[in-house]
């Protein structure tokens, strides 16, 4: 393959109001700092709002093709174990996630 050169553009010359604040600039001299990015006029500082649902906000919240709404989350077993869990899911046709969650169900119940 042969590489392509990129294409050379020659830009314009500064625009008249760059040519406009450059003179004022120099009225005002050296000793004054002029901003950089000044804020817009008529609009007020207001604190950020946090959201109502931080959880929902941050965690990949999923809704799934039947209507349940689950909170993906990753967890990290072991070689056989993940084996064991993919063909007990397989055997009584379900999810994955939903023999883990019933298990965790089993384990936490009080």
């Amino acid at each position: 393959m042969s590489k392509t050169k990129p294409t050379r553009t020659v830009r314009k010359p500064s625009t008249v109001s760059s040519l406009e604040k450059a003179e004022e600039f120099v009225e005002k001299g050296p000793g004054t700092q002029v901003p950089r990015n000044p804020e817009p006029q008529g609009l007020e500082h207001s604190e950020p709002q946090l959201p109502k649902h931080p959880v929902s906000q941050t965690s990949a919240i999923v809704t799934r093709k039947d209507g349940r709404t689950r909170r993906r989350i990753t967890v990290y077993l072991s070689v056989d174990l993940a084996m064991k869990l993919k063909v007990r899911a397989t055997t009584e046709d379900l999810e994955m996630s939903q023999v883990v969650e019933s298990a965790l169900a089993a384990y936490l119940a009080d």
